[in-house]
């Protein structure tokens, strides 16, 4: 998922512009499996994925047995 580097360097927050999969995913898919996992991270990057989930209205399921690992 590339990132808008304008919108990190000028604001500081990162966003998702794009979303490119395979054949046998879609993107709406590929995002509610990804914003799932993050769902609980507060890494820019998790923000950015499900801010983007948030804006496209994708439903975002709970994780089970997550766990943070610091600097990794």
């Amino acid at each position: 998922m590339p990132w808008n580097k304008t919108g990190t360097l000028t604001e500081g927050k990162p966003q998702i512009t794009n979303i490119i999969t395979t054949e046998t995913v879609t993107e709406e898919t590929l995002l509610q499996f990804t914003a799932s996992v993050e769902s609980r991270s507060h890494h820019p990057s998790a923000k950015a994925i499900l801010a983007k989930a948030q804006t496209l209205e994708i439903n975002v399921e709970p994780t089970q047995n997550h766990k943070a690992l610091a600097g990794i």
